[in-house]
């Protein structure tokens, strides 16, 4: 194999980045078969739509302006998203009736039976993955991400610092 670093410390980061990679792909052919019976759809829009929109904790709906935010996009590329979503007849928008300049995005009731039925799917097939893996293992794993994760974010804004 092809060394990428010479150095220990260079090994381990191109296994970290080669085990990842390894895990999204492995993952991804994973929720592909389970959600083989489900209906078809653009679940990973869906499903980031859904999450932001209950972190608003509106009634079921969300200012389109809002979910935007939310998501950290640019309303564009949201309303292409949306629009998505839309043909498949998953998410509705209409104009605030108080503010008909704003925009407001629902699931539909189609939309919540989809998501709720690749929810199942995911859910039970990350069960058998995590009972697999074990409790005390993803204790130990969910500690060590969120200390890498704090790791990148403080490097990120060191190197923000340093380009300013």
């Amino acid at each position: 194999m092809y060394k990428l670093f010479s150095d220990a410390s260079g090994e381990q980061l191109c296994e970290l980045l080669v085990t990842t990679e390894r895990i999204w792909r492995t993952s991804t052919e994973g929720f592909r078969g389970v959600f083989a019976d489900c209906p078809p759809c653009h679940f990973e829009l869906l499903f980031k739509t859904c999450l932001s929109m209950n972190k608003l904790k509106k009634d079921g709906t969300a200012y389109v302006s809002d979910l935007a935010r939310e998501m950290h996009l640019l309303p564009s590329a949201l309303s292409r998203d949306l629009r998505i979503l839309e043909n498949e007849k998953l998410v509705e928008r209409y104009a605030d009736p108080e503010d008909r300049r704003r925009m407001i995005v629902r699931m539909t009731e189609f939309g919540s039976s989809v998501f709720a039925e690749y929810e199942a799917a995911l859910f039970s097939y990350l069960r058998c993955v995590l009972d697999r893996f074990g409790e005390e293992n993803l204790r130990r794993l969910l500690m060590l991400q969120k200390d890498l994760l704090s790791s990148f974010e403080e490097e990120n804004k060191v190197q923000k610092e340093r380009r300013a």
